[in-house]
């Protein structure tokens, strides 16, 4: 019964506070999303990856700061 809540609690926890986590999902989702890239994989053709992945803009020394904490 714990085990679920206690590995996705895990899951949110290391997305959240260790950013090459949420950059690699980040990535990972643009692949997923590359409608031309599904296109030429499905026609075999070839095509360059141009998804871009989303900017992560905050870093842990700025989550940190004490004007975060109120």
């Amino acid at each position: 019964m714990i085990a679920v809540p206690a590995a996705l609690l895990a899951a949110c926890l290391a997305v959240g506070t260790v950013p090459a986590v949420g950059r690699a999902l980040s990535t990972a989702a643009a692949a997923f999303t590359d409608r031309s890239g599904y296109l030429a994989d499905t026609l075999g053709r070839t095509a360059p990856f141009t998804a871009t992945a989303a900017a992560s803009t905050w870093t842990a020394a700025g989550h940190a700061s004490p004007k975060m904490r109120g």
